[in-house]
């Protein structure tokens, strides 16, 4: 046990060097750019703000405070991250503690802190962290409640979920994961009591007195979430009058991102489709160890069977979803990451002192080696060439040519880093200064677009990013209109096109 708390120590100090020295230092990403933008507004505008672009108000009300403290600065926001990362850290370890022993405790933390996507999301500008973190708190006390009949665990439990509900509406599936847990545990003590009907004298007061304390339990709950509805009232009010919470611009699900996400806690950003196949059945190999060997050591059944359905629950509602709605996203879905750990912890300790010996030891060699790789690589989408595009832009752009963005909302990296003398404008064109819903693309409008800025500007700058949604139309118009001068790409997802508007023999473009 002393060597297992060394090498937490040590992983743990570890991943915090490797953050600072490495991660800390990398590029913006469009999501960090925007958070940037949105939290450096006035309070006032935040809050719809948010909701216009498909979160909650939350996180960027905190990172609004925390850049007025100590600036809004990329470093700055990363080490907010780094924060929620190390209380999520102690938190963690406190829900395992308590839901099992402290072998099952360190190894948790262990894995969680080898997890390359944790490690990656904990320099990122962005709410994953902290969603994390608050999903973490609420695990905790909703199990307290359970443990106690909703006696202890009430007042907790009602900030946690009500924070993680006011960070993204899609913390709603905890919450709906946790009813169903609540509505399964009533019916089997139902089915319990009903077996034991048979009952007399003082095994009858016994179990009158159960029965009158589930009741007071139920009221207790009916309580709970009332006050959080109370609580998430002001929120919902606004969002329908603003329109709802629109949907973000997602590709719809299938299998393999289904199996990407899962194995996206061992290897960070898989390369390929191909690889994710190769290393998405080391996580489903490990919740199947605790049904293999259950005759092994005993823990409690109840965690389990909570930890396996606040994990799997989830993703499964999110991916039936998803074929109606845009949902499937793993920045939406991190929070399932706690529970999962658990669980794979869990079921590591459940077979024979051998058995785990031999298996935890192989799993924790398995994800530091992807942690390596995403090292040496940097196969994510933190350093996401942004910055390069932008000066690169500016070194070239004059006051008469335009740079247009498209998605539109690639706009707010481009804005962060871009500081030359030329416009900045968005196809499909969005006023994103006073946000409303993300245009969707029209050929009819981009024609029209088109028509305004060729007799205001010489040249074209046209970046884009992966959006087949926008991209692929954009260009094959511009390209049927403009001459093409040139294109270059400066990371797997940015490219930079330019096309001229009107000749100009005294300047010359050079890509």
């Amino acid at each position: 046990m002393r060597a297992m708390r060394i090498l937490t120590i040590v992983i743990i100090f570890g991943g915090f060097l490797y953050i600072a020295l490495f991660l800390l230092r990398s590029s913006i990403n469009l999501e960090g750019a925007q958070t940037m933008w949105i939290s450096s507004r006035p309070l006032s505008s935040i809050v719809t703000t948010s909701i216009v672009l498909s979160d909650g108000p939350l996180y960027y009300i905190v990172a609004n405070l925390w850049g007025s403290l100590f600036g809004f600065s990329v470093s700055s926001l990363r080490v907010l991250s780094l924060i929620f990362y190390g209380l999520t850290l102690l938190t963690l370890y406190s829900l395992a503690r308590m839901t099992s022993n402290k072998a099952v405790s360190f190894i948790t933390v262990l894995l969680f802190a080898l997890s390359p996507l944790v490690v990656l999301y904990s320099s990122a500008i962005g709410m994953h962290m902290m969603m994390v973190f608050v999903v973490t708190l609420t695990h905790r006390y909703f199990l307290e409640m359970v443990r106690t009949n909703a006696k202890l665990g009430k007042v907790g439990y009602i900030l946690s979920l009500t924070a993680g509900l006011y960070t993204h509406y899609l913390f709603g599936l905890v919450a709906l994961s946790q009813i169903v847990y609540l509505g399964f545990k009533a019916f089997a003590d139902y089915r319990s009591g009903r077996m034991n009907t048979r009952k007399t004298g003082g095994e009858l007061v016994q179990a009158q007195i159960s029965g009158k304390r589930d009741a007071q339990g139920l009221w207790r709950y009916l309580f709970v979430y009332q006050t959080i509805l109370v609580l998430l009232s002001p929120l919902l009010i606004l969002a329908y009058r603003l329109g709802g919470f629109p949907f973000p611009l997602i590709a719809d699900a299938s299998y393999p991102e289904f199996m990407q996400i899962l194995s996206s806690f061992f290897v960070g950003f898989p390369r390929s489709i191909p690889d994710a196949f190769l290393v998405s059945f080391w996580p489903l190999l490990g919740i199947l160890v605790f049904f293999v060997f259950a005759s092994g050591r005993r823990l409690e059944m109840s965690q389990i069977g909570y930890f396996l359905l606040v994990t799997v629950f989830p993703l499964a509602v999110a991916f039936g979803l998803s074929f109606m709605f845009p949902l499937f996203s793993l920045r939406y879905l991190i929070f399932i990451a706690p529970s999962f750990f658990i669980l794979l912890a869990m079921s590591l300790f459940r077979g024979s002192v051998s058995l785990s010996f031999s298996l935890t030891p192989l799993v924790l060699l398995v994800m530091f080696v992807f942690l390596a790789i995403q090292v040496q690589v940097r196969a994510d989408p933190v350093d996401a060439g942004y910055s390069g595009v932008a000066s690169f832009v500016a070194e070239r752009a004059l006051i008469s040519d335009v740079i247009a963005v498209s998605p539109p909302v690639a706009v707010f990296p481009v804005e962060f880093y871009y500081s030359g003398p030329s416009d900045v404008v968005t196809i499909p064109n969005w006023n994103y200064a006073n946000p409303d819903s993300v245009p969707r693309y029209r050929e009819i409008h981009l024609e029209e677009q088109l028509s305004i800025l060729d007799n205001e500007y010489q040249y074209l700058y046209l970046i884009t990013t992966d959006s087949p949604a926008y991209t692929a139309t954009v260009r094959s118009v511009l390209e049927r209109r403009y001459e093409t001068i040139g294109s270059r790409h400066f990371s797997p997802d940015i490219t930079l096109t330019v096309f001229r508007f009107q000749y100009d023999g005294s300047k010359t473009v050079e890509l």
